[in-house]
């Protein structure tokens, strides 16, 4: 399986970071910074639907996604995959492969409440990807900046702030599995 590395900078310092299945930036991001601990141990993942219902009604700043293509596309919120799926069953990037080479992207052109029934139709029917104001984006790299303050998230956990540079690695990951 090849994996993709995010670039960044925190602070003065230059940061890499590994990751194998999802990211994002935007409201994702924010739902999870914006999570309540006490909420989510006593319902569990529920506490991150919450708290992007939270984060829905602030504003959020534009993302610009840079394809290594030259495509240019903007949006509120930009998932990132390696593999299909996205929070467990969903499969957010339908052409995706753990070992395409590619990072798959979907960014929303805005986020709204009275997006979310459409939105979520087309996530039960893994048809996100073809809705209006989404679009879909394949790269051996990425970049995503934004001229408001942006974090972006690896693996459910917020690592950074905008502008950071998402690509595949050359190396391959080794898997420890015990027998």
């Amino acid at each position: 399986m090849i994996y993709p590395i995010a670039c960044f900078k925190k602070g003065s310092l230059e940061k890499r970071r590994y990751f194998v299945q999802l990211g994002g930036a935007g409201l994702d991001a924010s739902a999870i910074q914006a999570v309540d601990l006490k909420i989510k141990e006593q319902l569990g993942p529920i506490a991150y639907v919450l708290a992007g219902l939270k984060v829905l009604g602030k504003s959020l700043p534009e993302i610009q996604c840079n394809t290594a293509e030259g495509m240019q596309v903007e949006g509120k919120l930009v998932l990132l995959g390696n593999g299909a799926y996205y929070g467990g069953r969903f499969r957010v990037f339908p052409d995706a492969n753990l070992d395409d080479g590619l990072i798959h992207a979907i960014v929303f052109q805005d986020v709204k409440c009275f997006q979310l029934p459409w939105r979520g139709i087309g996530l039960f029917l893994n048809k996100l990807h073809t809705q209006s104001g989404v679009t879909y984006l394949k790269s051996t790299s990425l970049e995503l900046k934004s001229e408001g303050q942006a974090y972006f998230e690896l693996e459910g956990e917020v690592v950074g702030q905008l502008p950071a540079n998402f690509q595949m690695s050359s190396k391959k990951l080794q898997v420890i599995v015990p027998d």
